[in-house]
C-alpha cells in the first residue's frame, strides 16, 4: 500500500510518522508542500497524511478525498503538550466520538475554577488557515463585528482584543491584551473568552473561564456558542469538560509513538465516521 506524507522530510515528528506508517505496511514517500499547482502535483496513494493547517493543506485534502483516498492530518495539538502530535481524520481537531480514557492522564489533573475578572477579551487567529476556512479579510470582518457587538453590552472599556502574533491586526475603540501568553492575559481579569476557533479557548475552559465560539469550532460542545452577556456567564461543566478532554487525548501521540503503527491504526479506523461529520460541519463554517 502506498502512502504519502504531504509535507518537508526534514522535521523529527514526520520522520517519526513515516515509521509508523511504513510499521502499518505502507510504503512512504514525501511530497513537498509550497508548490504553484497542487493539482498537478497530486499522485495516487491509498492513505495520505497531510502536515499542518494551513489553507494549502485543505486544498490537497480536498482534491483526495473527491477521488476517494483517505486523509489524515497531522499537527500540534489543542492541547499544547510538549513532544505530542495530534493525528486526526479529514481535518484538522477533528475529535473523535468515543474516548481513550487512560490517555487523559497525559495532563494531570485538570479542575476548572474560575478567576473573577470584569472584562471580556477576544482572542485572534492566523488567516487562511485549514482550521476554519477563513481569508484574512473575512477575518477582520468576523472579529470587527464581534468587537463592535461586545462594546455594546458591556462597554468599550471592558472590551479587549488580543492579536495572533502571527496575524496582527487593529481595532479602534477596544482594549489591547498584548500579554506574551494566553494564561498571562486570562488572569489579567478576564470574565470571558470570544474566539471563532481559536485553541486559546482549550486554554481558557481548562481554567474555568466562560469561553464563547462559534458554532464550527471543534470544543463548541463544551464552551458557549454566540457572545456573551456580562449578566449571564456560564462556566464550563466539569463533566463535560472532562469528557470531550478524553475523546481529544485520544488524538495525542508522542514522537515515540507515531513511530509505531498504533497512531496510525487508530486514526485509519476513524476515517469513515469522521469524513460524514466533516461534510455536514464544514457547511456551516461561513
Amino acid at each position: 500500500m502506498q502512502a504519502i506524507i504531504w509535507g518537508k522530510s526534514s522535521p523529527e515528528y514526520l520522520k517519526a510518522a513515516a515509521k509508523g506508517l511504513e510499521a502499518s505496511g505502507y510504503r512512504v514517500k514525501f511530497l513537498r508542500p509550497h508548490v504553484r499547482d497542487v493539482e498537478s502535483s497530486i499522485e495516487p496513494a491509498d492513505l495520505v497524511v497531510v502536515a499542518g493547517t494551513r489553507l494549502q493543506s485543505a486544498e490537497v485534502r480536498d482534491l483526495y478525498q473527491a477521488n476517494g483516498t483517505r486523509v489524515l492530518v497531522i499537527d500540534a495539538p489543542p492541547i499544547r503538550l510538549q513532544g505530542f502530535y495530534a493525528v486526526t481524520p479529514w481535518r484538522v481537531n477533528n475529535i473523535p466520538a468515543t474516548a481513550v480514557a487512560e490517555r487523559l492522564g497525559l495532563i494531570g489533573h485538570v479542575e476548572p475554577v474560575r478567576n473573577p475578572g470584569w472584562k471580556v477579551l477576544v482572542c485572534g487567529q492566523t488567516a487562511e488557515d485549514a482550521a476554519h476556512l477563513l481569508t484574512k479579510d473575512e477575518l477582520r470582518r468576523f472579529y470587527g463585528d464581534t468587537l463592535r457587538l461586545l462594546s455594546r453590552k458591556w462597554g468599550s472599556d471592558l472590551v479587549e482584543w488580543r492579536s495572533h502574533p502571527r496575524n496582527p491586526m487593529a481595532f479602534e475603540g477596544v482594549g489591547v491584551s498584548e500579554h506574551e501568553t494566553i494564561d498571562e492575559a486570562l488572569d489579567d481579569g478576564v470574565a470571558a473568552l470570544v474566539s471563532f476557533n481559536s485553541t486559546c479557548g482549550i486554554t481558557s475552559l481548562l481554567r474555568g473561564v466562560p469561553t464563547y465560539c462559534h458554532p464550527y469550532s471543534f470544543y463548541s460542545e463544551v464552551a458557549e456558542v454566540g457572545l456573551p452577556s456580562p449578566f449571564h456567564l456560564r462556566v464550563p461543566n466539569r463533566d463535560r469538560l472532562w469528557s470531550f478532554l478524553a475523546r481529544v487525548m485520544a488524538c495525542q501521540w508522542s514522537l515515540e509513538e507515531l513511530a509505531t503503527s498504533d497512531p496510525w491504526r487508530a486514526a485509519i479506523g476513524r476515517l469513515e465516521v469522521a469524513r460524514d461529520a466533516d461534510v455536514q460541519q464544514r457547511t456551516a463554517v461561513l
